[in-house]
C-alpha cells in the first residue's frame, strides 16, 4: 500500500470514522428501544384483550346455564298446567 499521510492523519481519519460508526450504532440502539417497546405494548394489549375473552366467555357460559334452567323451568311449567287443564 503507498500511503503517503502520516501515522497522525491516519489515526485521526480512523477515529473520524469510529464516531460516526457510534453514531449509527447508538441511532440503532435507540431504534431497537423504540421498537421493544411498541411490541412490548402491544403484548401488554394482547393479554388485555385474552384476559377480557376469557370472563366474556364464562359470562356467555353462565347466561346460557341460567336461560337454559329458565326456559326448563318454563318449558316444564307450561307442561303441567296444561295437563292439569287436560288440554296436552
Amino acid at each position: 500500500m503507498n500511503d503517503k499521510r502520516s501515522y497522525r492523519d491516519i489515526v485521526l481519519d480512523l477515529e473520524k470514522h469510529l464516531v460516526e460508526y457510534n453514531v449509527h450504532i447508538v441511532y440503532i440502539g435507540n431504534h431497537l428501544k423504540n421498537i421493544d417497546s411498541h411490541l412490548n405494548r402491544l403484548n401488554e394489549r394482547t393479554s388485555d384483550c385474552e384476559v377480557s375473552t376469557a370472563r366474556a366467555g364464562i359470562n356467555v357460559k353462565w347466561i346460557i346455564r341460567i336461560g337454559g334452567g329458565l326456559f326448563t323451568i318454563l318449558a316444564g311449567g307450561t307442561a303441567l298446567v296444561l295437563k292439569i287443564f287436560g288440554v296436552y
